[in-house]
């Protein structure tokens, strides 16, 4: 009795720890290196502005002023769209990629002297904006959105506004 006590003992401690190296080993695929973590995509929530909103429409807030925006007009993917400051003197490229169906940007990238201060999607009667200015602008994010109209559906983006930081506080 005592042999099969111990046995069965044995056999729980070894399942246990069998299902927790599984466990942990599973966490860590699921996780992804280190590296990986950290290169994920910086996001911010969106706020909502009425109508057909401009970079210029956006208060600066003691943040400093936009150096020039890019309007993509109809919402087609596209890559190396050349963006330039208003005076001319910083330059980049921007890639768009939309869903199918126009409800998500699914992501924007600039490359250059030029990133995202801020991102406005319309969509509906609204837009959301994505302001990255308290991060010193973005090069790069992902599935953005039109905000919901009545009754709480999620409209076609019909145009996306990238208002322009340097990069780098170029």
């Amino acid at each position: 009795m005592r042999v099969t006590t111990r046995m069965a003992q044995s056999k729980r401690t070894r399942l246990a720890a069998l299902s927790l190296g599984l466990t942990s080993a599973l966490a860590l695929s699921m996780a992804g290196p280190a590296s990986a973590q950290q290169e994920r995509l910086a996001t911010v929530e969106p706020y909502v502005i009425a109508g057909n909103p401009t970079c210029g429409d956006l208060a600066q807030n003691g943040f400093d002023p936009f150096v020039g925006s890019e309007d993509v007009d109809p919402p087609v993917d596209a890559t190396d769209i050349p963006v330039e400051s208003t005076d001319g003197t910083l330059t980049g490229t921007l890639d768009v990629d939309f869903s199918a169906n126009l409800l998500t940007l699914n992501s924007f990238n600039f490359e250059g002297e030029l990133v995202a201060g801020a991102v406005i999607v319309k969509g509906g009667n609204n837009g959301n904006v994505y302001d990255y200015r308290a991060t010193g602008g973005i090069a790069a994010d992902e599935n953005l959105v039109a905000p919901l109209n009545n009754p709480g559906n999620q409209p076609q983006i019909s145009h996306v506004t990238f208002c322009f930081y340097p990069a780098n506080g170029s």
